[in-house]
């Protein structure tokens, strides 16, 4: 995760923020990046893939806006 900036898009509306897939990023990474104090980092994996409807978590590819759910 180079830029810790997450973007805006039309999660706004749900309070959600987007983050743009980039090279070397893993979904554990980012999912540890954005962690609520409150979360497991497994279970928080878990829920950013279901939001994404992501099956494999190891296939994100860079480019790809991802939701992140609302903390």
């Amino acid at each position: 995760i180079r830029d810790r900036s997450p973007s805006r898009g039309l999660g706004d509306v749900y309070k959600r923020q987007t983050y743009t897939v980039q090279a070397g990023d893993s979904l554990y990474l980012i999912a540890e990046y954005f962690l609520p104090s409150d979360k497991d980092l497994a279970m928080y994996v878990d829920e950013i893939a279901q939001l994404n409807e992501i099956s494999d978590i190891t296939q994100i590819q860079v480019g790809q806006v991802l939701k992140i759910p609302a903390q």
